[in-house]
């Protein structure tokens, strides 16, 4: 089952802070290396670097699929907790629109987009990491890079989530009439000095364009992008909550 952790907001209500996305609990290496020992030996010197080659892109796209599977019912899960939230935050119920569905297909396939995009560099990494000498060796490889790139896919997945999140919920907030805004954290040994500046900043009440702004000039430059506005950097549990 997915772990969610929550932060109690002004109102009462619990603000959702990102989700363990479940990625497959078959461990792929161990079954990859059957086939490794039962295929190998068909193959001569020359052969083996293409095999590992098909090696890493078949446990690469399986990751993809489970990362997207995962991810997208994770999502959904998600987006009706935000709904129920600024509900909450404004006191009134959001009427559903057209816009709002179209706004919600445009973020699923930008968050899926995504996890496509990182599935590319997982293949390439594991393209480099394979070894191309003996069954043996390709195995233990698959093993350990495993672990790596499960991480990975799961800090991607958490971050894509996070920034689901917080897009919808300012996307409905801003809809319903909010117009001060703070951003809020746990601020414990695990915040980042990125959002506790962002906290200190917003703490009085802001626009939802000028938080944008602050997150913006506070936010990691290698990570921020002006479509994802609201993401100062990877694996972030902060949200903005409604004041006024």
């Amino acid at each position: 089952m997915p772990r969610v952790s929550h932060e109690r907001g002004k109102y009462g209500q619990y603000l959702y802070k990102g989700t363990e996305v479940a990625l497959p609990k078959s461990n792929i290496a161990q079954r990859f290396a059957a086939n490794v020992r039962r295929e190998m030996p068909k193959f001569s010197a020359t052969d083996i670097p293409l095999y590992s080659g098909y090696l890493a892109k078949r446990f690469s796209d399986e990751l993809e699929r489970s990362t997207i599977q995962g991810i997208t019912e994770e999502m959904d899960k998600a987006l009706k907790i935000v709904r129920s939230r600024a509900e909450a935050q404004l006191g009134k119920d959001i009427p559903e629109t057209r816009s709002e569905h179209d706004y919600v297909i445009r973020l699923k396939a930008y968050v899926i987009k995504r996890v496509k995009i990182s599935a590319v560099r997982w293949r390439e990494e594991l393209k480099m990491a394979l070894p191309t000498t003996t069954p043996w060796t390709i195995w233990r490889t698959l093993i350990d890079k495993e672990y790596d790139v499960k991480n990975e896919a799961t800090l991607s997945a958490r971050t894509l989530l996070g920034t689901a999140y917080n897009n919808y919920m300012a996307y409905l907030l801003n809809r319903g009439g909010g117009k001060l805004y703070k951003w809020v954290n746990p601020l414990d040994t695990a915040t980042s000095d990125v959002c506790r500046k962002i906290v200190d900043r917003s703490a009085g009440g802001v626009s939802l364009e000028q938080l944008k702004e602050i997150v913006k000039q506070e936010a990691d430059s290698k990570w921020y992008r002006a479509r994802n506005a609201l993401l100062p950097h990877p694996n972030c549990r902060s949200s903005l909550l409604l004041i006024n």
